[in-house]
């Protein structure tokens, strides 16, 4: 979440999206309507993992199914309260938060164009049942991203298309069914965009990541010799926080450079730093960022070595340097994938995380949704277990001016929203 930004997101994504209300047929499950006053919701758990990135999968009616609603873990008396949901969603895929005074967006995929779903924010956090969802509409992977004023999605074939409100246009094209990034830069209406795109090199084809200023050319943003596998933006003053994994057989390099914005406006790539090498990666391995008063934190959760696995947190000096400390919360056993997300706020005193976690040490532990906060040093705690039951493979997580957290999760046959007041 980051205040103005959010603000200014919300603003062009009511007009833009509200412009494109004629949706088409949704996709339906045995009912007509959306309005039904019961709950319902997602499948059993699962260990199994989520289709590979290398292959574009939309949201699909052959997935969908109504289902039991996730239920809730006991986190003890210093658990976060229930406040909203767990809402299943008119749609099915992954989208971003963006909460703005009374009102959430959630803001899905289109195939290659923003579709919103509005939320009023309760003036309260007394609590608000869910009601019963009976059609739905597929949406597409990955889920767009929010960058100031602007909204990046991707589309068929890799295109990416920079939307700002009815003004569209096709900027980059990255490798299809990769997630990209995207943030505001210099504070003067510009925004930056990366993706991932696959180039020739003499070590054979690589994966690299690059950037795009506006609607300018691309520039690589992964150094030479590396290759890139997840990437983030971070939002930090008038810079940009660049940071991307390097996945490879044997390690997991984690790289990060600052952004800015040239006099001659142009984008400046700072130094490139190896923030840390972690140990071999798994094959659905994740980078999530925050951002807490001034600070700028990367996430991946990650083994330690053959037989422990946990969240690795580093703080990102600025400018980046090599080798930073890093923390570690174990996580009961290995899990592959293994989502999670976490929000940005230069006002807040902690950082909330949601991240999918196993319940157990056990083998085939079924999967659990875990919210929690890190502190200025990176420490974590845990709010306790706030779904179980449900095969998570996508989590969104926003706070609105109440301090309330909102986390969107699912995969491509379900998706839930749920609001928590934390202590």
């Amino acid at each position: 979440m980051r205040g103005p930004v959010v603000a200014l997101t919300v603003a062009a994504m009511a007009f833009g999206v509200a412009c494109r209300e004629k949706k088409p047929p949704p996709v339906d499950s045995g009912a007509k309507d959306v309005s039904a006053p019961e709950p319902s919701a997602p499948p059993t758990a699962s260990a199994s993992s989520a289709p590979d990135a290398a292959v574009p999968r939309d949201a699909s009616i052959g997935d969908a199914h109504v289902t039991a609603a996730p239920t809730l873990g006991d986190a003890g008396p210093s658990a976060c309260k229930l406040v909203y949901g767990p809402q299943e969603q008119p749609f099915r895929g992954t989208a971003f938060l963006a909460a703005s005074g009374n009102r959430l967006e959630v803001v899905a995929n289109d195939s290659g164009r923003t579709r919103g779903f509005g939320v009023p924010v309760p003036p309260t956090l007394a609590p608000v049942a869910p009601t019963r969802v009976l059609s739905f509409e597929p949406m597409s992977y990955p889920p767009c991203e929010p960058a100031g004023r602007f909204v990046y999605c991707p589309g068929r074939g890799g295109v990416i298309r920079r939307i700002d409100g009815m003004r569209e246009r096709e900027v980059g094209k990255g490798r299809p069914a990769t997630r990209i990034a995207a943030a505001p830069i210099g504070g003067d209406g510009h925004s930056v965009v990366a993706y991932l795109a696959e180039r020739s090199t003499t070590e054979g084809t690589m994966l690299q990541a690059f950037v795009i200023l506006d609607e300018g050319e691309p520039v690589r943003l992964s150094d030479d010799g590396s290759g890139a596998t997840q990437l983030a933006l971070v939002p930090a003053g008038d810079k940009v926080v660049a940071l991307y994994l390097d996945a490879r057989t044997a390690m997991t390099p984690m790289h990060a450079r600052e952004l800015t914005l040239g006099k001659d406006g142009k984008i400046e790539l700072g130094n490139d730093a190896v923030l840390t090498v972690g140990g071999p990666a798994e094959r659905g391995v994740t980078l999530a960022s925050g951002r807490l008063r001034g600070a700028t934190f990367a996430l991946v959760p990650m083994p330690q070595d053959v037989s422990s696995f946990g969240m690795t947190t580093l703080l990102v000096p600025s400018p980046p340097k090599d080798d930073v400390p890093v923390k570690v919360s174990a996580y009961p056993n290995g899990l592959d994938p293994a989502p999670l997300a976490a929000t940005r706020s230069e006002t807040l005193d902690r950082m909330y995380v949601a991240r999918v976690v196993p319940e157990s040490s056990e083998r085939d532990a079924p999967r659990a949704l875990e919210l929690g906060h890190l502190v200025a040093d990176g420490s974590f705690t845990s709010h306790g277990l706030v779904a179980r039951g449900a095969r998570i493979t996508d989590v969104a997580i926003a706070v609105d001016a109440a301090k309330a957290v909102w986390i969107l999760y699912g995969d491509a046959a379900h998706t839930w929203l749920t609001r928590f007041a934390c202590p």
